[in-house]
């Protein structure tokens, strides 16, 4: 990602691809309600249908704790926040359209923050969170990685 110009549309909408394919990705493997990321997921996969295939069905091996999801995804909008101060108001287009939600993150670290680190269910979460940023990193190799061979 460190080969994006933000400054510029064009790199501006791969990254804005690169996450749009993280978030159909999480929101196809989301066990269970996330709670205050709930909006977040739907209006970042709304585009592609609300790609909630596999949502709700903890019995799939590779659902993911809706928990670690709503941590990465209400966590992205962190870095957006600041990514998009840098951008005119014109040219917050994409990913960089919405004002993220930082209050949804307080509430959800609020809420987390509450529940004890010492479980099953706790260590299930953080693992499911490193699969997620997995799924984020995954989809940028997918899009970066044919444009390696040249200078952007």
């Amino acid at each position: 990602m460190s080969q994006l110009d933000l400054a510029q549309h064009n790199h501006r909408m791969l990254f804005s691809d690169i996450q749009m394919r993280g978030f159909a990705r999480l929101a196809e493997l989301i066990s269970g309600d996330t709670a205050e990321a709930t909006s977040l997921i739907n209006r970042m996969t709304e585009p592609a249908g609300n790609g909630r295939k596999a949502a709700n069905d903890p019995a799939l091996s590779d659902a993911l704790d809706a928990d670690a999801v709503a941590y990465v995804a209400l966590g992205s909008q962190l870095g957006l926040t600041v990514l998009r101060r840098n951008l005119p108001e014109d040219e917050r287009t994409g990913i960089f359209e919405h004002e993220p939600d930082v209050g949804a993150w307080k509430d959800f670290a609020a809420r987390i923050s509450a529940v004890p680190g010492d479980t099953d269910q706790a260590q299930r979460t953080i693992d499911d969170a490193r699969r997620a940023f997995d799924i984020f990193h995954t989809a940028a190799q997918e899009a970066l990685d044919p444009l390696s061979e040249k200078t952007l």
